[in-house]
């Protein structure tokens, strides 16, 4: 629709496309020329891409999703119902539209404690074609398309920490459109809420509210002119009772007049959904939509019909897959996993700081033991560094003069010396024995040898 409307207004584009394109126009938007028959502000806007409808399960429910928000297809319908997903999701979408058209959507999704973040890219495109000369000849083959990146953020809302049932979502999309060498970009903003009215009481359990603002942004210039963008306002409500889910729309586009919107689904044993709609779909005068989804496991495949023409029909297909767990199963893990972290910390601490004060006691004793130790007569004590040195001198008369034999009154200081070993268990201890010089040398070193056993064997 925009590149038509361009070729038409751009002189130098509509010698290569005018005629290629005259044929398809024919061919496939004969409901845009009828419905620009009933209503003038039809094919005013810019970026219509975006008013193609976004994955199989709400395009077979007619559209009419505005107020459903528990899977990823929420970023295209209404942002705020992403807050409403539990587990990260995947989801590829592929439509194949009129005339060789195709549209492609790529989305992921990340719930989390403080709110759910999503982002993806979508992809409107098709086959090459041949343009032309002002004189019909051939000018070679051109590429057309259009892309949105999109990012979302969506979070449950409390008022004085008590869950009320409201959600809020955005959307930013960054917009480029291209044809042969044209190309606009910009971008468009969406704002929605969502009510879960469950939160009133039973009564109202199962109800929902949505509300959305889509496409919010600056006019896109294309060769030259300038459009808006295809602004649109819904507001719906659904009821989820048990296995069925059914939704009511009413959209206000500003190019188009207010469409109303009907919907359902029908669970069966939470394997097989069965889908329809009705209603005006905005990228054809529609009047009903049908579709199917299976589930197995974390996997999901959906598929929906639309009868567009009498020489076009639509078919998409959806894939999507839960990865991970839970939000609230992750949170906890979580918080199980930093109590399980802090324990180990804390024990670590302790541990270090038990070390710590056991070898300033092992310290202090020393020193004490030492002193004490210092100020027996006949005892000498020297330090250097992590060295000590303990000399019992001749004072102590610690053996039997002329024998390896301990006297009884030196046991009061082998037990101050034993004691001090005690206390530092991790400390190499070297015992060495002496006598005086009289005597045979041989004599007096075994007779050094044995009193140093004799000491050791005591210790």
């Amino acid at each position: 629709e925009d590149g038509i409307r361009d070729v038409e207004r751009s002189r130098g584009l509509g010698d290569v496309y005018k005629r290629q394109l005259i044929v398809s126009v024919t061919l496939h938007l004969t409901p845009y020329i009828l419905y620009g028959l009933i209503n003038e502000q039809a094919g005013t806007t810019r970026a219509s891409f975006l008013k193609i409808g976004v994955g199989a399960r709400p395009v077979a429910m007619g559209e009419s999703f505005v107020a459903i928000g528990n899977d990823l297809n929420a970023v295209f319908w209404n942002p705020a119902g992403l807050a409403g997903t539990e587990r990260p999701q995947a989801f590829l979408s592929h439509n194949q539209w009129l005339s060789g058209m195709k549209q492609e959507a790529l989305l992921f999704s990340l719930p989390t404690e403080s709110g759910a973040m999503g982002g993806g890219l979508l992809f409107l495109h098709m086959d090459r074609f041949k343009g032309y000369d002002s004189k019909g000849n051939p000018a070679g083959e051109f590429d057309s398309y259009d892309r949105a990146v999109i990012l979302s953020y969506a979070r449950r809302v409390s008022i004085l920490r008590k869950n009320i049932g409201f959600s809020l979502g955005t959307n930013l999309r960054i917009l480029s459109q291209k044809l042969h060498d044209k190309r606009s970009d910009g971008f468009s903003v969406d704002a929605g809420l969502m009510w879960e009215m469950g939160a009133l009481g039973n009564l109202m359990k199962g109800v929902r509210i949505g509300f959305v603002i889509q496409n919010m942004g600056p006019e896109l210039k294309f060769s030259r002119i300038a459009d808006p963008l295809p602004f649109n306002i819904k507001a719906g409500l659904s009821y989820q009772r048990k296995s069925w889910l059914l939704s009511i729309e009413a959209d206000n586009p500003v190019d188009r007049a207010p469409l109303l919107k009907l919907g359902g689904e029908w669970k069966l044993y939470e394997v097989i959904f069965l889908r329809a709609g009705t209603g005006s779909s905005r990228d054809s005068a529609i009047n009903f939509s049908a579709g199917i989804g299976f589930r197995a496991g974390n996997w999901q495949i959906d598929y929906a019909y639309l009868p567009m023409t009498e020489l076009s029909h639509s078919h998409r297909f959806t894939l999507s897959v839960n990865l991970g767990r839970r939000v609230q199963e992750r949170v906890k893990l979580s918080r199980e996993e930093w109590l399980t972290r802090e324990m180990k910390r804390v024990q670590e601490k302790m541990r270090r700081d038990e070390e710590e004060v056991n070898r300033i006691l092992r310290q202090r004793a020393r020193a004490m033991l030492l002193d004490e130790i210092s100020g027996t007569e006949g005892i000498e004590v020297g330090e250097k560094g992590d060295r000590v040195s303990i000399t019992l001198t001749e004072k102590v008369g610690l053996f039997v003069p002329g024998s390896s034999v301990i006297r009884d009154e030196s046991f009061p200081a082998l037990d101050k010396v034993a004691e001090l070993i005690k206390q530092n268990p991790d400390r190499r201890v070297e015992i060495e024995g002496h006598t005086d010089n009289i005597g045979p040398e041989e004599y007096n070193r075994k007779l050094s040898y044995a009193r140093a056993q004799m000491v050791l064997n005591y210790l």
